[in-house]
């Protein structure tokens, strides 16, 4: 292409409407109107979309916008054909009916008999919901805590739980995380972020109510989940009584 205004046309094009690329860089077919067609279209006076390549470069560049709002307004509102549903309004699956049931007796003999347990199964069999509330069940001393690689999946996760249990959240069932803390003195089933457990363990005395470590989606493997991992495992020498439980999909 040339200078300022300048663009290129292959040959056979019509006069008229002609490939350019414009000053700042997109590729579109302009349309030689006059320049108050351009200055028009801007405005809101007119919906003739050959005016947005009307006019100078520096023209174009201040209506580049003017199509998509003009396209908006012409679009016609769709009447809605549904209600809007909430996740609250999504049937959430019966937890006597999920997969992980199978072995609910299995898992809490064994939870009583050893301090460190791999608990393998498919991705929506109710790894995470369930097996915090069996190793409840199975009536181990202290709190039980959940370690998660996300704070969102901390929260929802509890609120869950809480509702399985019929509890409120921050009663039996609490989460903390980096912002967000809801536990209480009754909480037994804690959600932690991984990065936030790192630094309780610190702390001295932050793990002496705690009975169960749980570390769920162990397959995405971070860093802060291998620390966890060998952190608690040092802590077994010392407490023999600490429960270890790994969770994932894939192992």
């Amino acid at each position: 292409m040339g200078t300022d205004g300048e663009t290129r046309r292959c040959v056979g094009e019509p006069r008229g409407v002609s490939p350019r690329v414009d000053c700042h860089g997109a590729s579109s077919s302009r349309y030689a109107g006059p320049h108050r067609l351009g200055r028009a279209f801007r405005d809101g006076l007119t919906s003739d979309p050959r005016a947005y390549a009307g006019g100078s470069p520096d023209e174009r560049i201040r209506n580049v916008n003017a199509p998509s709002v003009s396209i908006r307004r012409s679009l016609p509102r769709l009447p809605r054909t549904a209600p809007h549903r909430t996740l609250a309004d999504v049937a959430s699956p019966d937890p006597s009916t999920l997969p992980i049931q199978q072995i609910a007796a299995d898992l809490r003999r064994l939870a009583r008999q050893r301090n460190r347990l791999v608990v393998s199964a498919p991705a929506g069999s109710g790894k995470t919901t369930q097996v915090p509330i069996m190793l409840r069940d199975a009536g181990l001393e202290g709190q039980i805590v959940v370690l998660q690689p996300r704070r969102i999946a901390a929260r929802l996760v509890a609120r869950r739980v809480a509702d399985q249990l019929g509890c409120a959240i921050g009663d039996e069932v609490g989460f903390q995380t980096r912002h967000e803390h809801r536990v209480g003195s009754r909480t037994v089933i804690r959600f932690v972020t991984e990065g936030l457990f790192l630094r309780q363990l610190q702390q001295p005395g932050a793990v002496d109510r705690v009975g169960c470590v749980v570390l769920d989606e162990f397959h995405e493997r971070s860093i802060a989940c291998d620390i966890a991992l060998g952190c608690v495992m040092r802590l077994q020498a010392r407490r023999p009584d600490l429960r270890l439980v790994v969770m994932s999909a894939t192992l």
